[in-house]
């Protein structure tokens, strides 16, 4: 078929969400299939016809359709239907959407405004209407109570066109604030994930009290290990282990946990709690990761400036500018 033989079908597009008008690439024909012979009116005699396929894309994203049309006389009978994609794979996207807001520290369902979906067939030795599929929408959703941007993908599996499995969720923004806890020992990383579970179940007391823990932890493990926590913060500074700046963070966070587990008069704000996970972040990130980082950073200069000099290394050291 040449460019200028090409026809044209109308389609409902799943990835472009409209009508367009596909380009057939290739058609082929072959017997009418039984179930479509059960459509015939009784009494009718002698039914022959035939059945065409066609195969197009949609000329905006270039999704494929496989098409089917059958004919069959002395009936008169004709049948159109879309083969790929499945319809069951349209499904009616929900209205709302169960999300965790990190500005209300609750599990919301969120007002959905905006869908994309799109899937793809796993199983090609099966009539298209009854493969596999995987399928993918994303969502944007709002928060009802602080109307918070939620974007969120809404996965699963169809099989045999009907049963859907490995059905899941994710929150893909905002993002959960995390900690790069890699190389950060087992009783830092404990104390700090769950202070993390704390704030987001809206318990700040017991978060306040958790990210006193984890610079407790932080001090057993830098090994500071004698005395109040007090003494042993200024342990760590007079061993050069942590600054001045992180030391009075680290202090004000003793602080906040003390009033927390022993002051009945004082309520812990979201905002404190908030301030304190982030001077723990800051703490346990100086005192484990950039400290590896830094010493690598270290060994792989030094590895660097034993190397053998290039010829062209060697006449910039000797011709500077």
């Amino acid at each position: 078929m040449t460019a200028s033989d090409e026809s044209t079908i109308g389609a409902d597009c799943p990835h472009c969400g409209t009508a367009v008008a596909a380009v057939v690439r290739s058609t082929t024909s072959a017997p009418v299939p039984k179930d479509l012979l059960a459509n015939v009116p009784e009494g009718e005699e002698g039914i022959r016809g035939n059945v065409s396929y066609e195969l197009a894309s949609c000329p905006k994203c270039e999704a494929p359709f496989l098409r089917q049309t059958a004919r069959t006389e002395p009936s008169g009978l004709h049948v159109r239907r879309t083969l790929f994609p499945a319809q069951e794979t349209k499904r009616k996207p929900p209205e709302t959407v169960g999300a965790f807001c990190g500005t209300c520290s609750v599990q919301v369902e969120a007002r959905i405004v905006a869908t994309h979906s799109k899937s793809r067939m796993t199983s090609y030795n099966l009539d298209p209407a009854d493969a596999d599929y995987s399928c993918e929408s994303f969502y944007i959703a709002e928060c009802p109570r602080c109307e918070g941007v939620h974007l969120i993908e809404h996965g699963y599996n169809l099989v045999g066109g009907e049963f859907v499995s490995n059905e899941h969720y994710d929150v893909l923004y905002p993002q959960s604030k995390t900690v790069n806890l890699n190389g950060v020992p087992e009783t830092v990383a404990r104390a700090f994930l769950n202070a993390s579970r704390s704030f987001e179940a809206s318990l700040y007391e017991p978060c306040a009290i958790m990210c006193r823990k984890s610079v407790e932890a932080v001090c057993h493990e830098l090994g500071a290990q004698r005395g109040n926590l007090n003494s042993r913060l200024r342990e760590l500074r007079e061993r050069q282990l942590i600054d001045q700046r992180l030391i009075e963070w680290a202090d004000e966070l003793r602080l906040l946990g003390n009033d927390a587990a022993h002051d009945l008069t004082v309520t812990i704000e979201k905002v404190d709690a908030a301030d304190a996970l982030g001077f723990v972040e800051a703490l346990v990130t100086y005192a484990f990761e950039l400290n590896a980082r830094f010493d690598e950073f270290r060994s792989r200069q030094k590895e660097r400036r034993q190397r053998p000099k290039s010829v062209a290394e060697r006449k910039e050291v000797e011709e500077p500018e």
